[in-house]
């Protein structure tokens, strides 16, 4: 059975970041160019173990999605820092999304392994949606390549791909992604999307 959480603690949201690490750094082989905008980087902790932190994680409302006390998931809901949203570090995001004050990026997801597949990503998505609602937010914006993470966010959650070209955050990215929108200003569909989420079984 997963549940999902807000983290408070500084101890949880290290475990979280070093999920990150561990999923983006060892298993993608991801690549973070010097003095990007967002200020990615690979911090050690006082333990010696290394987690990935960025300019935008105190201005976030992290997620995390457990298998009994074990996190085996992250994600995270951003706000503006210094007026924009991490993603306007990378492209314009269009007037009727970026100007809406009630819109939430969300951003760092991650996933073990050994629980893609199952309803993990459901949980952690249903649990993070419910609680911006309940905090008045409308409207949510994302970024994932298409085919691939980005068609669970069009097929599941129901985004909308934006109008505009997909891009790369980085010339040493893989691939392009695309920019999601997703639209919650509608509670009642948004309500019945929560629950589909938490009932669907596991899929591939």
């Amino acid at each position: 059975m997963f549940k999902a959480k807000i983290l408070e603690t500084n101890e949880e949201l290290l475990v979280a970041k070093r999920l990150l690490y561990k999923v983006y750094i060892e298993e993608i082989n991801w690549k973070i160019t010097e003095n990007n905008p967002s200020g990615i980087r690979i911090e050690e902790s006082s333990c010696g173990e290394y987690y990935l932190e960025d300019n935008y994680s105190e201005v976030s409302n992290w997620i995390g999605v457990y298998n009994g006390d074990n996190m085996v998931g992250c994600g995270r809901t951003t706000h503006r820092l210094n007026g924009l949203f991490d993603i306007e570090n990378y492209v314009t995001v269009p007037y009727e999304i970026s100007n809406e004050p009630k819109t939430i990026e969300a951003s760092r997801l991650a996933i073990l392994k050994p629980y893609r597949g199952t309803i993990a990503i459901n949980v952690l998505w249903a649990f993070g949606i419910e609680y911006e609602i309940n905090n008045g937010i409308i409207s949510a914006m994302t970024t994932a390549p298409v085919p691939g993470v980005g068609s669970y966010y069009i097929s599941k959650l129901g985004c909308k791909i934006v109008d505009i070209p997909a891009f790369k955050y980085s010339d040493l990215d893989n691939e392009k992604v695309n920019l999601l929108h997703l639209d919650m200003s509608d509670k009642t569909a948004i309500k019945q999307l929560i629950f589909e989420l938490r009932n669907e079984k596991a899929f591939s």
